[in-house]
Parts: structure tokens; C-alpha cells; sequence
């Protein structure tokens, strides 16, 4: 069972608890990423996604440059993209996460990060 950890470690949710969590729910994210992911996979470490620069000091940005860190390590064990992928995680004065095509790069806004944890805080 997936559990949501707060930054010391300790479980504070189960994710499969949360009411967006429902069987038919995870059956058409299951039904509609599995073939991509499939497509994805491989038996060897790849390092087609990589974590750049963290650009925020704040705690919310040092938090989610530790989250994404653990899950770039968890993608690129199991799967591996054409190219490479860049997340990095900053202050964009909008709750938000971005995509730029051109320069192939996530970036994570720490105003994101915040308002996730004001939702678990509301749990």
C-alpha cells in the first residue's frame, strides 16, 4: 500500500484512503498510462531523467527537490525515455508545475508544492 510521508519520515496518509483513489479511478489511469509505461520499461538503469538545479532555499523547495529526487532515481530503475528529461524545481508566483518542449525540462513550483500540502492538511 502507497503511503504519503511527511518530511520526517513518518506516515501521515494512506494514499489508497484518499477519496480520488477508487478502484475505477485506478483502473482507467492503469487502462490508460500502463501501454505508454510499458512501452517505457527496461531491466537496466537508465539516467534519461535527471534532477537540475534546485532554485529555491525555501523549505517547500528543498522538500520537493528531495521528493523528486527519490522519484527520478524510482523512474529511471524501471524506465528509460528517448531523450532527456530535466525536472528542477523553483518559484513561479503561481501554483503550477511546467513543461517546456524546448528545453525538454519539468519545473516544479514550490507554490505546487504548498498547496498539495494544504490539501493533506485538510485530510
Amino acid at each position: 500500500m502507497a503511503t504519503l510521508y511527511h518530511e520526517l519520515g513518518h506516515a501521515i496518509i494512506e494514499i489508497e484512503s484518499l477519496p480520488v483513489f477508487g478502484q475505477e479511478e485506478f483502473t482507467l489511469a492503469s487502462d490508460s498510462w500502463g501501454p505508454l509505461l510499458d512501452d517505457l520499461a527496461r531491466d537496466h538503469v537508465s539516467d534519461s531523467m535527471c534532477l537540475g538545479g534546485t532554485f529555491e532555499s525555501s523549505f517547500a523547495g528543498l522538500l520537493a527537490s528531495d521528493i523528486m529526487r527519490a522519484e527520478v532515481d524510482a523512474f529511471n530503475e524501471q524506465f528509460e525515455l528517448s531523450g532527456r528529461l530535466t525536472i528542477t524545481v523553483d518559484t513561479c508566483d503561481e501554483v503550477n508545475a511546467v513543461f517546456d518542449p524546448t528545453r525538454l525540462e519539468i519545473t516544479i513550483c514550490t507554490e505546487y508544492v504548498d498547496f498539495l500540502a494544504s490539501m493533506v492538511d485538510e485530510l
